[in-house]
């Protein structure tokens, strides 16, 4: 399996929250997401930490990861 470039605290935090998965190729993704998906997310999320945010992501950044964030927990809700 070809795991997410992910540190331990942030492994463990997605694990407990149950938000990874595999694709059919082996390559841990989270929920819904394609791997580039998946690694997209990551990245944004260290960008942009919540709610220590010391840069702001661009309008069109924000509104990807809106709508990669809905389709993220959609897929855990209905998985």
């Amino acid at each position: 399996m070809t795991l997410l470039n992910l540190s331990d605290e942030e492994r463990s935090s997605k694990h407990l929250r149950a938000v990874l998965s595999v694709d059919d190729q082996g390559r841990e993704i989270l929920y819904g997401l394609s791997r580039a998906q998946s690694e997209w997310m990551i990245d944004y999320q260290r960008l942009y930490p919540v709610p220590l945010r010391k840069q702001h992501p661009s309008t069109e950044e924000r509104q990807i990861y809106v709508r990669l964030y809905e389709k993220h927990n959609l897929a855990r809700l209905y998985r």
